[in-house]
């Protein structure tokens, strides 16, 4: 098993699972971190996974995950490095920007 697969093991265990440890900002650094560097193709939709995880505790008044500027960067990065889409998403992409611009 490689370290990232038990990275994402353990990842569903705490978040996707309700488990009642109480992971604090720095774990969640580190469990982004992870994934910004396997550069796996989920990568990016982990972190985000993780980073809004991070906000709705925090906006739930636990101040010991309060999103820093490093973890801001982290997903940034992790979607920076996520693999290019396909023509079908990219037209998909431009085809909401049309909706979201007629909007306005």
């Amino acid at each position: 098993m490689t370290l990232t697969t038990a990275m994402m093991k353990l990842f569903r265990y705490h978040v996707d699972q309700k488990n009642p440890a109480k992971p604090d900002l720095l774990c969640y650094s580190i469990f982004i971190d992870t994934f910004v560097n396997s550069r796996l193709p989920a990568a990016s939709s982990m972190d985000h996974r993780l980073l809004r995880a991070v906000e709705t505790k925090y906006d739930a008044c636990d101040d010991s995950v309060k999103p820093n500027t490093r973890i801001y960067t982290a997903v940034i990065l992790s979607l920076v490095h996520a693999p290019l889409l396909d023509k079908e998403s990219e037209n998909d992409s431009e085809t909401s920007g049309d909706k979201m611009n007629n909007a306005q």
